[in-house]
Formats: structure tokens, C-alpha cells, sequence
């Protein structure tokens, strides 16, 4: 009796090893191919509208950005900015941003100034409440000068909830853009 339930078992072992798939490693996925991002501004009050752009037409890595701009704005002012990212290395140019909002639970952008009272808050969230920051209302206080950086963040694992993170996941982009509020 012992051997047929040995030779069962060792029956057993030898057909779970044999009628197994193999185990399909996953692809980690790529990071987006961002060559372009364009902040669109628009003034609360007035509807005057600013845009500041980003072009990078061969991607990371390469020849320097083509386009850089200097974001300037009125002081005193709150702005309803909006953002969207290409890809122009593809034929056509692809447009990420839906792509993003798609895969929001995974990415989000993050702001910051070295103005202290310019002042960014989401508008936009992902479907578990999370922001992701397309969509968002930027707040202008005093005269000055400095710098206004907007990084998005891939973290498809790791995304923390509201406020976000900014140490975790990897960078698919990072734009310093100087900035004049006047």
C-alpha cells in the first residue's frame, strides 16, 4: 500500500512539472517617449490665456531641448493651468496626456517654485481619489523671479495617496523653467 501511494505521489510531482505552462516573464513597461510638454494658463478674471512650452524633438538623452520658454506671469493672479505631453518622435505625433489621465492610478506631476507664494492645487484625480495634476489651479502671490519646476512621475506601483510622493517611481520627465511673475 505504501508503494502505490509513493508511486502516486512521485505520479503526481511528474505530471504538475510536464503539464505546466511556462511562467511568461512580464515586460516591464516603458516609461513614456516624451519630447514636448505645453502649459497652457489661463487667467481666472480676465480668460487671458499664457502658454509655456518644452521641445525636445529626439527625446532624452541626444541633442539639448530645442525649446525651453520662460514662464511669466501677473502677480496676484490665479491660473487654471492645464498640461499636455508628445510624443513627436512618432509619425504622426502621438498625444500622451489621455494616455496619462488614462493611467492615472500610475502617474502624477508635481510642482514646485522657488517663488514661495506660487502656489499649485490639483483639480484633477485618479479613479482611487489620488490626484494627478493635468488639471490644476497655480496662485501667484508678490513680485519676483525664480524658477518653476514640473516633474511627472511614473509609479505604477507606488503611487502614494493625496498629496503624492515625489520620492518614489521612476522620473519620465523633469522641466525647469525659469519664471517671472510681474
Amino acid at each position: 500500500m505504501k508503494n502505490i501511494l509513493h508511486c502516486s505521489a512521485v505520479l503526481l510531482v511528474i505530471m504538475n512539472i510536464f503539464s505546466c505552462n511556462p511562467i511568461k516573464k512580464q515586460k516591464p513597461e516603458e516609461q513614456e517617449n516624451i519630447t514636448s510638454v505645453i502649459l497652457t494658463l489661463l487667467d481666472t478674471t480676465t480668460q487671458k490665456a499664457i502658454t509655456c512650452s518644452f521641445r525636445d524633438p529626439d527625446g532624452v538623452g541626444g541633442n539639448d531641448p530645442i525649446q525651453l520658454d520662460t514662464l511669466t506671469m501677473d502677480n496676484n493672479v490665479v491660473y487654471r493651468m492645464s498640461i499636455q505631453v508628445f510624443n513627436e518622435k512618432a509619425n504622426p505625433s502621438i498625444d500622451l496626456t489621455p494616455e496619462i489621465l488614462a493611467k492615472g492610478t500610475e502617474h502624477q506631476f508635481f510642482f514646485a517654485s522657488t517663488i514661495n507664494d506660487v502656489l499649485y492645487q490639483y483639480l484633477d484625480a485618479d479613479s482611487l481619489g489620488n490626484p494627478i495634476g493635468i488639471q490644476g489651479l497655480l496662485q501667484t502671490g508678490n513680485i519676483g523671479s525664480g524658477t518653476f519646476s514640473v516633474i511627472l512621475k511614473h509609479q505604477p506601483s507606488s503611487k502614494a495617496p493625496s498629496p503624492g510622493n515625489i520620492q518614489l517611481g521612476e522620473t519620465d520627465i523633469e522641466l525647469i523653467f525659469k519664471l517671472n511673475v510681474q
